[in-house]
């Protein structure tokens, strides 16, 4: 995937982070992502400025699933 796709907000070559630091990408296809809370049972819930909600299911510190719970929220 090239991260430079202007149609999914991915810029991360545009990202300045402090020395030692890396920035990478964690999840796909999650428009507008904006907010993130991590469940007691370990499922990352996401909000979006599209009006969506998705949960995220881990493990290892990877995305093993991810679906979305809620839409249409204005």
């Amino acid at each position: 995937m090239d991260l430079r796709e202007e149609h999914k907000g991915i810029q991360l070559n545009n990202l300045k982070v402090a020395a030692g630091l890396q920035v990478s990408l964690f999840a796909t296809d999650l428009p507008k992502a904006r907010q993130m809370a991590l469940g007691s049972r370990g499922t990352l819930f996401v909000g979006s400025n599209a009006g969506n909600v998705y949960a995220v299911t881990l493990r290892d510190n990877r995305v093993t699933q991810q679906r979305t719970i809620l839409s249409g929220i204005p």
